[in-house]
């Protein structure tokens, strides 16, 4: 029908990544400025956003979201990668991150959850 039928939520960054929730209720938005906003399309809501924790090898370098996914297995999972090499996976009921791995020295540009273990 060529008709808007949402519209989007106002952002302060660019969008690097997007993904929907296996429930096609959330999106997850990975912005430029390294945050995470997760948007619920049913309530029109969104949660502050979630930036990666301070770390000591990292400092100084940029946070660049460059992939997001949500866990096939259970849906309050939600990977990040980002461009100095950060993996996080959170935890989208709380907003924390459930682990984070800083070992790679080279940007991570996508990431894949198992769709048969939690983690």
């Amino acid at each position: 029908s060529q008709s808007l039928k949402k519209k989007s939520w106002k952002l302060e960054s660019s969008i690097n990544s997007i993904c929907w929730s296996k429930n096609d209720r959330y999106i997850a938005t990975g912005n430029s400025n390294g945050s995470i906003i997760v948007f619920n399309t049913v309530m029109c809501q969104s949660n502050k956003p979630w930036l990666k924790p301070s770390n000591s090898t990292t400092t100084g370098v940029s946070s660049l979201i460059t992939s997001l996914q949500y866990s096939p297995k259970d849906g309050s999972n939600l990977g990040s990668a980002y461009d100095d090499g950060t993996v996080i996976l959170w935890d989208t009921n709380r907003g924390t991150p459930r682990c984070m791995f800083s070992e790679h020295v080279a940007p991570c540009v996508s990431i894949a959850l198992s769709p048969i273990n939690l983690m």
